[in-house]
């Protein structure tokens, strides 16, 4: 049987699927799906880092003796917590409205986050396989 780690990396690629299918709602001028989508993703992906990453990132603390990660797990640590905090800006600046121009201004931060997310899943992929492959 797979384990939470290898599951989670399988449902971190169909969040990606997710984030990109949001990115064509968007191109598409379907607003108000892409704005449900995001949300979805977001949630999902908060479940994810406190049901599988946070205690597989303790366990690791704690068979270690103490903080000894590498750039890698670094960089996905931080790249992921520049996730949250621009996901909960933009989705903050949403709050379950119609897209409106406050929306429209956040375009560029919007893609930014994309960007970002993306780095972050592939960081997660390469440490997936440090750690387990």
């Amino acid at each position: 049987m797979a384990s939470a780690s290898t599951l989670n990396l399988y449902f971190q690629l169909l969040l990606l699927v997710g984030l990109s299918l949001g990115l064509v709602f968007a191109k598409r001028k379907r607003l108000v799906q892409h704005g449900w989508l995001m949300l979805a993703v977001f949630t999902l992906n908060i479940v994810s880092i406190l049901v599988v990453m946070t205690p597989v990132a303790i366990a690791l603390l704690t068979r270690s003796g103490g903080f000894s990660f590498d750039l890698i797990t670094v960089l996905h640590a931080l790249l992921g917590m520049a996730v949250i905090v621009l996901s909960i800006r933009i989705l903050a600046n949403w709050r379950f409205r119609k897209p409106g121009e406050s929306c429209y201004a956040l375009k560029g931060e919007m893609m930014r986050l994309y960007i970002l997310w993306v780095a972050e899943v592939i960081l997660g992929v390469a440490l997936y396989y440090q750690l387990y492959v």
